[in-house]
């Protein structure tokens, strides 16, 4: 007696792309799915992926804190060495002004520090200064009486030896406005020769 031929089972290809949205949520409610090994390693490299992210994303934010830290370091640092650069520049300054008016017989050099106009005063990069010698003898030339032999006394309050009214006229930061003098250079003129101008700029103190 003959026998027919067994045929195997026809076996069809699992083919993941032909898989629903539907056929996944089946999948991934199924419990096996959770015991079975390879899932487990695979959702132990996620957990360990997404903890490694955060750690860097800590270090970033960290790292980021720390270089706002360092710049705001440096940034006081730079402040305070160009307020310092400044305070160097500002007495060496002074003292050429103080040298330029010495040169020209001004009575008190300080008051020359205090009236001088520094706008045409200039700093080049080497730390040089241009412009000294001509706001000097700009301001000598529009005021006179800052040159002479005997000291200008500024708001000393007594009488001076030619007579004349000690109570003060005038005060000195009124000099410095260019107008003001001009319009009353004559009687300024005056208070200076008989002590009537009060120093309110504690020039010379």
């Amino acid at each position: 007696m003959d026998t027919e031929p067994k045929t195997e089972p026809q076996v069809i290809p699992f083919e993941p792309s032909k898989l629903s949205d539907d056929d996944f949520a089946k999948i991934f409610s199924d419990e096996r799915l959770w015991k079975n090994e390879r899932f487990k390693e695979l959702n132990a490299k996620a957990k360990e992926g997404e903890k490694l992210s955060k750690l860097q994303q800590e270090a970033n934010e960290n790292k980021l804190l720390e270089e706002k830290k360092y710049q705001e370091l440096i940034d006081s640092q730079k402040k305070k060495i160009e307020e310092l650069e400044s305070s160097v520049s500002q007495v060496k300054l002074e003292g050429l002004i103080r040298n330029e008016a010495q040169k020209l017989g001004v009575i008190d050099p300080d008051v020359v520090i205090k009236l001088i106009d520094r706008a045409g005063i200039k700093t080049n990069e080497d730390g040089s200064m241009l412009g000294i010698s001509e706001a000097v003898k700009s301001l000598t030339d529009s005021k006179p009486y800052l040159i002479g032999t005997q000291s200008v006394n500024l708001g000393t309050g007594t009488n001076p030896s030619g007579g004349g009214n000690a109570s003060p006229r005038f005060k000195l930061s009124q000099l410095q406005d260019a107008s003001f003098y001009q319009a009353n250079e004559k009687e300024i003129t005056e208070a200076l020769k008989n002590n009537q101008v009060e120093n309110d700029m504690n020039v010379g103190k």
